[in-house]
């Protein structure tokens, strides 16, 4: 919807969308960890000490049974332990590991998809793929959960990479995130 400023997503119905390109962050973000900016038309964190970054905005994902999280990203840096990814399904963003959660991972120099489920703030591994990626290249990513069935499915470049089956589901949650350790993360088009 245009609002007579900018195209924004009803969040309070399960929708969001931000394409980065008014020059500063949203006010829908919250700036918890980390050094986001917006660099030309996407945003881009770029403190590379840091090993939990985190820009979260509200996104209530309790209506639906079955969620689309897509946008563009790419890492780089100097580091040799560069990581990033999405959380999906929080119920309290601003804790550390974002409450109870979702996160999907991707480690650019150990070339691997993660899939991680966070319950009380505690994350623990679940699954994890090969997936050899360039650093500092673009990257559509899809992320698709499905709440009845537990079941979140990872896409790139339209590419399916593997899924992951949660026979415990997480069914609420009011939040999205972004994450990132030890990289320069840049991300447009949530």
């Amino acid at each position: 919807d245009n609002n007579g400023i900018e195209w924004r997503s009803n969040f309070t119905n399960g929708f969001f969308n931000d394409a980065f390109n008014n020059g500063t962050i949203h006010t829908d973000w919250i700036d918890s960890s980390g050094v986001w900016n917006i660099s030309g038309v996407y945003i881009s964190q770029t403190d590379e000490t840091n090993s939990n970054t985190n820009i979260y905005a509200s996104c209530n994902q309790n209506g639906s049974s079955k969620y689309l999280y897509q946008y563009q990203m790419q890492i780089s840096g100097v580091g040799a332990n560069k990581r990033a990814g999405f959380h999906y399904m929080c119920d309290d963003a601003s804790q550390t590991n974002r409450g109870n959660s979702y996160f999907v991972w991707f480690r650019q120099d150990d070339a691997k998809l993660q899939f991680y489920k966070v319950v009380n703030d505690t994350f623990s591994l679940e699954k994890e793929v090969p997936l050899v990626f360039n650093e500092s290249q673009w990257y559509d990513i899809k992320i698709v959960y499905d709440k009845i069935t537990g079941e979140t499915e990872v896409w790139m470049d339209e590419n399916f990479i593997s899924s992951w089956i949660d026979s415990s589901p997480i069914t609420l949650g009011n939040y999205i995130s972004l994450r990132s350790g030890n990289c320069v993360y840049d991300v447009d088009n949530v």
